[in-house]
């Protein structure tokens, strides 16, 4: 999760509690795991080197098993890869503590069944908690009063191609201030053969970005922005 559990995040519209349409990033990822784990008796060896441990007189092997890890979450207060971060940082910290219960276990059967309980009760709750704080807090990508803020980039386009960064606000295009999506696709139309943007970074960094256009690109340089009114279903959260 820490790794890449914010990679290719999908971003998406939905509609706020108070009725605004405000933008999300939803990631999804499964991860393939193969695991040794400790079997009684001897096993077939795949090779002449494979071990075998002789534990109170009996011999445990070593079972190769594939598990898929799963991972989901929606975040729509805070910038998608600072919530994911964060969110990893307290799996870790929940896989040291059930660690140290399974580790127990060796000498007290019982901390064995504590530490499985508290897996899985401990990472639902941790699911249970992210949601709600994300959802205290005041919706990331939503309309601004200053600039347009990205909630997405398309791939190989001219956005991603100039290094935009999803979470940035797009202030001045050509030199002219913008806070709509109209207003950006008639500031863009100024100079159809380059565009310069300014744009403010989650730091409250002043960035220029510049570059030329071509008739083969995305009218609107490949970005997607979170719309005043939008005429697709959305979904109440």
């Amino acid at each position: 999760i820490l790794q890449n559990g914010a990679i290719e995040t999908s971003p998406q519209l939905a509609k706020s509690k108070r009725g605004f349409v405000v933008g999300e990033h939803w990631s999804q990822r499964l991860w393939f795991v193969p695991v040794l784990l400790p079997v009684t008796g001897e096993l077939p060896s795949p090779f002449s080197w494979w071990p075998l441990f002789p534990v109170a007189g009996d011999s445990y092997s070593l079972m190769l098993v594939p598990f898929l890890i799963g991972f989901s979450e929606r975040v729509q207060g805070m910038h998608p890869k600072a919530s994911i971060r964060l969110t990893g940082k307290r799996v870790m910290l929940l896989a040291w503590i059930v660690s140290l219960f399974a580790i127990g276990g060796y000498w007290y059967a019982p901390l064995s069944m504590i530490a499985a309980a508290l897996a899985l009760i401990g990472r639902e709750w941790l699911a249970f908690f992210q949601h709600r704080q994300d959802r205290l807090k005041p919706p990331y990508f939503s309309k601004r009063e200053q600039g347009l803020v990205i909630l997405g980039i398309l791939p190989n386009s001219k956005a991603e191609k100039m290094e935009l960064e999803i979470g940035e606000v797009i202030t001045k295009v050509n030199g002219m201030t913008v806070k709509t999506e109209t207003e950006f696709y008639e500031a863009l139309q100024r100079n159809r053969a380059f565009c310069k943007l300014e744009v403010v970074n989650e730091h409250g960094e002043v960035r220029f970005v510049q570059g030329a256009l071509y008739e083969d690109e995305h009218h609107e340089l490949g970005l997607l922005f979170v719309k005043e009114r939008e005429k697709w279903a959305l979904e109440a959260v």
